[in-house]
């Protein structure tokens, strides 16, 4: 009895290993796993739902959206279906699009492949990347357009919401692309699976180009353009030589762009000494007022003040006034400033001057343009005199 008891259950696993082996090979193979009623189950052993739930799907077409060599764990979205993860060993059969065996070291986050695996848990048995996925290494591809394509050299390229978009080894938007990144592109017909980016792009904030604008920045041969002020340059990702120039004037650095990072340059660097300082002019009111630039005191301020260029704090104080504070940016070598400090809230101190002013003379608020510092300018008051000649005359009659 127990001898037919084993003999049953090693009958049992044949046909289910024979079955799943048979399914995912030669196409011309016939055998599938039993329905269930010719086959002798035992009591608690295996139901036929748990048969097929561990069946083998053969074949999948997926993308490959990421791999974790650590956990032996690669994900898979699988082309009209779910995504899924699946773990696989070194013993897993992985073969390149020729029927070569590869490690998976050598698949890349984006690859299209066609993949056999266990449902029921989730294992990776064999994997080959598709022969039948066309690839194009491109770059000056318009994405943005409005219908579900992109142009390429004149051709119309479509896809729909399955789609994958990969750039550095990570899930993006296809609106992510600009026309100066290099793509790995795949798909079947005129219809793409995939887009992979191989050579992204940064950006350049320019800062303090005052000296010089209307000149050229080079980066690499790249990009070239005009320099205009506080411009942000799309560039792309790698190591180039940046290059300013406006007449004979000219300065350069070696920089390094990062995908999708922004990086500050500050023209500055490029002029000479002699170039690098500009002077403030103030006007203050009162005029017995403190004046402190990065907080050091400025004793005299009757005379131009001379600054080097960038960004510097200006704070202005006077008794019974409110405390003026603004940072300031000087790319310039001359920079007017017009300064009228708020009366404090309960001082009365400039309440009766106020109203002599108001009586004699018209205050007119101007906007400086260049600081945004609302200023104040008075008219000259009108002083009648007395002749004294007159005065003499009126007495003596």
């Amino acid at each position: 009895m127990k001898q037919k008891f084993i003999k049953q259950l090693v009958g049992v696993s044949f046909v289910f290993v024979l079955s799943v082996m048979t399914a995912c090979g030669d196409k011309d193979v016939t055998a599938k796993i039993s329905g269930g009623r010719d086959v002798v189950r035992l009591p608690g052993v295996t139901t036929p739902g748990q048969i097929e739930s561990e069946t083998a799907a053969c074949g999948e077409r997926a993308v490959v959206t990421g791999l974790d060599p650590e956990s032996s764990v690669i994900t898979l979205k699988v082309i009209g279906k779910r995504t899924i993860e699946l773990s696989y060993s070194g013993g897993t059969d992985i073969r390149d699009d020729i029927g070569r065996e590869i490690s998976m070291t050598q698949i890349q986050i984006g690859e299209v492949v066609m993949a056999n695996y266990e449902n029921g848990v989730n294992k990776l048995l064999q994997m080959s990347i598709s022969d039948d996925e066309w690839h194009k290494e491109v770059s000056g591809v318009n994405v943005k357009t409005k219908g579900a394509y992109i142009e390429y050299k004149g051709e119309r390229y479509t896809y729909d919401d399955e789609l994958v978009v990969i750039s550095s080894g990570a899930r993006c938007e296809l609106e992510d692309i600009e026309q100066i990144d290099e793509l790995q592109i795949k798909g079947r017909d005129k219809k793409i699976d995939s887009i992979i980016v191989t050579n992204g792009h940064g950006y350049l904030q320019l800062k303090d180009t005052n000296f010089y604008e209307g000149g050229i920045i080079e980066v690499g041969n790249k990009v070239i353009t005009e320099i205009k002020p506080d411009m942000k340059l799309l560039v792309p990702e790698g190591a180039f030589k940046l290059t300013v120039t406006k007449g004979k004037d000219t300065g350069s650095k070696e920089i390094e762009v990062k995908r999708d990072s922004e990086q500050v340059i500050s023209l500055l660097q490029f002029q000479q000494e002699g170039q690098r300082f500009g002077n403030i002019a103030f006007e203050i009111f009162p005029e017995e007022a403190n004046l402190y630039i990065d907080k050091k005191q400025i004793l005299d301020y009757s005379k131009m003040v001379e600054v080097s260029y960038g960004e510097h704090e200006i704070v202005v104080t006077a008794a019974g006034y409110k405390t003026f504070t603004k940072s300031v940016n000087i790319d310039s070598v001359y920079t007017p400033m017009e300064i009228e400090l708020e009366e404090a809230e309960g001082s009365s101190g400039e309440s009766a001057d106020t109203e002599s002013e108001n009586q004699t003379g018209e205050a007119v608020t101007e906007k400086n343009t260049e600081t945004n510092i609302e200023t104040t300018t008075k008219t000259n008051t009108e002083v009648t005199t007395v002749n004294l000649a007159d005065m003499v005359s009126g007495l003596l009659q």
